[in-house]
């Protein structure tokens, strides 16, 4: 399969240089608001040297009781207001009073500002990038009104990858996780290489594939978090195999199996098919949105503007995964 790093280059896609300042108010007109993002550095340990950016819902001073929040991760060559802007998250937690909370790369990381989700160093609990991510959902909850039994990430491509390890790797902090054209946990073959092999698809069995999430808990594990998987069938950069393989690890880690309960047809220009997958007592710890037609990009209801690119099909994957999140309609 292409690399993340290497599938981008090959789509002309670059990166977006902004500095910011920490707690300089940033943003764009949406929804007829101006979109704040502040920028918090002390934010507890952070071995991973990640930036970490909060917006507040509108009206935040005046809602009461504790709040959803979701953690965004986003794709490579994007940053926070990218991916914000691209998503349109913003409209959608402003509706809920839901906190949005962006984990941004650096440069000095990574080059194409991807996550390192295939980098040991960055993808074990407590260690590197992905501690950095649980560290700002810890402090989220200690410092802001957030309800820890609402707390979901959401993450595109690279961001996806390292959405499945915050899963894998500090499980105990979601309640469940989109991931869009994402990989698999413990999908690379071999080490930190930068041109990195990725295991094939159907290498491994469910068993196998949920054996490398169980492995690195820390302690025995409860809950893991519900997966909503969304992938699009001709994708050249993460091949649509790997959205299988995502299936089989997580429904093998909740004791489900990887053939669907039921099959949806959802109202869009191309095919879209919700699959639910459910488990012995009736729950649905896994969800996939198989999406014709639609290659490395975010599909959407209108034509999406820059960094990893939109694509109007007529259906928002945005709004579908809020609504696996308990958050609208």
């Amino acid at each position: 399969m292409s690399l993340h790093v290497n599938g981008l280059i090959k789509q002309g896609l670059c990166a977006l240089a902004i500095l910011f300042c920490a707690h300089n108010a940033i943003g764009e007109a949406e929804g007829g608001r101006r979109a704040v993002l502040v920028e918090l550095r002390a934010f507890g340990n952070n071995p991973g040297n990640l930036r970490m950016f909060v917006r507040e819902p509108h009206g935040a001073v005046s809602l009461e009781g504790k709040r959803p929040m979701v953690m965004v991760l986003h794709g490579c060559g994007q940053d926070a207001e990218s991916i914000l802007k691209l998503s349109g998250w913003g409209a959608i937690a402003d509706s809920v009073g839901a906190y949005l909370v962006f984990a941004q790369q650096k440069r000095s990381n990574n080059p194409m500002r991807c996550f390192n989700w295939y980098r040991q160093a960055d993808a074990l609990p407590g260690r590197g990038e992905v501690f950095s991510v649980a560290q700002m959902i810890e402090h989220m909850v200690a410092r802001y009104p957030i309800d820890r039994v609402r707390v979901s990430a959401y993450g595109v491509s690279a961001g996806a990858a390292m959405a499945v390890a915050l899963a894998a790797c500090h499980p105990e902090l979601l309640q469940q996780a989109a991931i869009v054209a994402g990989s698999p946990y413990g999908g690379v073959a071999k080490g930190d290489a930068e041109r990195r092999p990725v295991v094939h698809p159907e290498a491994l069995t469910p068993m196998q594939w949920a054996e490398r999430v169980r492995q690195v808990a820390l302690d025995p594990v409860v809950r893991y978090p519900r997966i909503v998987v969304v992938h699009g069938v001709r994708d050249p950069v993460a091949d649509f195999g790997l959205a299988r393989a995502l299936v089989a690890q997580w429904t093998s880690v909740a004791g489900a199996d990887s053939v669907p309960e039921s099959k949806e047809r959802v109202d869009a220009r191309v095919t879209v098919v919700r699959m639910s997958f459910r488990d012995s007592t009736g729950a649905e710890p896994v969800v996939l949105y198989r999406i014709e037609e639609l290659g490395h990009r975010l599909a959407q209801d209108d034509q999406g503007r820059g960094g990893w690119t939109g694509k109007d099909i007529g259906f928002n994957s945005t709004r579908a995964i809020a609504r696996e999140f308990g958050l609208v309609r």
